[in-house]
């Protein structure tokens, strides 16, 4: 790969990123605090080496860059671990795309499966398109939306404790409470972890909008929120970035209050989300087993997301 150049239409060049020279490769990994798969080369190339870095709001989340390596293996090694590789990209993909087929499916069922009549349907809409989401899996999912019977699914929280005094919430979307719930137990029964009451974990977390964006100007972005009458929890400023922080009942109206006082604004996240209010580093010996917890629940066909308190190591 040519410094400054990347092939892959999921992958920049690090000089591209941080503006250094040299090769490298990087893939947004969101699976460490949001529970959605990694997009690009999987984790486990036995030709790259992982640090991470802040992500779209430098306290929340992070950025893995990848660096080859100059270690040559053979070639019959190498065929198997790029063959290993495209089925774990397209397990990833099927994931992330089942995900968002059954999120729009949902909102559009539950209000109206039209964009400019439901907020919540435009709002997901976009953020599919972010995650490169196909036209054609998201049309779908509206239209099914619009049909009529169709399924009928269901949300639910669980909530856990991992190894080390590690915190798990679990978002799911279900037409099968019972599966679901088995499904889950099973997942900290067999890492070795105890699935907790409904509030046990949440009561660590802020449940929060969070709307972020290039910036600098604060307190401008202040004043269009309180003239908008929002209940702003925070606003933080940091390398260029803005990150508005609302109550999840307010995230519709933020981001309208914001699109209308700053019409070129670009937002990078816009959810709502669990952020830890403080993060556990866990032991060399307990990393394997909330690991192993984290990847088994990501595997559950009716798990959406997976918050977190674990400051994941480099």
């Amino acid at each position: 790969m040519a410094h400054g150049t990347c092939q892959h239409p999921h992958l920049v060049s690090l000089n591209e990123v941080v503006g250094n020279p040299g090769h490298a490769r990087t893939v947004i990994n969101h699976s460490l605090h949001y529970g959605t798969s990694a997009r690009g080369s999987p984790p486990g190339d036995p030709d790259v080496r992982t640090i991470p870095i802040r992500e779209a709001f430098p306290s929340h989340r992070r950025r893995t860059f990848r660096h080859p390596t100059k270690k040559r293996i053979a070639m019959g090694r190498n065929f198997e671990n790029r063959k290993n590789a495209i089925f774990k990209t397209a397990a990833q993909k099927t994931k992330l795309y089942s995900k968002y087929a059954k999120q729009l499916y949902v909102v559009a069922k539950n209000g109206v499966p039209n964009q400019e009549a439901n907020p919540a349907l435009r709002s997901m809409v976009e953020k599919a398109k972010k995650d490169q989401i196909p036209s054609h899996v998201i049309e779908k999912a509206i239209q099914k939306a619009a049909g009529t019977g169709g399924e009928d699914f269901q949300s639910a929280r669980y909530e856990g404790f991992g190894p080390g005094g590690s915190l798990v919430i679990v978002d799911c979307l279900t037409d099968n409470m019972t599966r679901t719930i088995a499904e889950i137990r099973n997942c900290f029964t067999k890492s070795g972890c105890k699935q907790g009451s409904p509030g046990s974990a949440a009561l660590h977390f802020d449940h929060l909008a969070v709307l972020s964006f290039p910036g600098d100007n604060e307190d401008e972005v202040m004043e269009a929120m309180l003239n908008s009458d929002i209940n702003l929890d925070d606003i933080e400023s940091e390398a260029g970035r803005l990150t508005v922080f609302a109550p999840p009942s307010e995230f519709f109206k933020a981001k309208a209050a914001l699109l209308a006082a700053f019409p070129k604004t670009e937002l990078e996240v816009q959810e709502v989300t669990f952020l830890p209010q403080s993060s556990k580093t866990l032991s060399a010996e307990d990393l394997p087993v909330f690991q192993k917890l984290f990847d088994m629940l990501n595997d559950c066909d009716d798990v959406q997301d997976v918050y977190h308190n674990v400051d994941m190591p480099s």
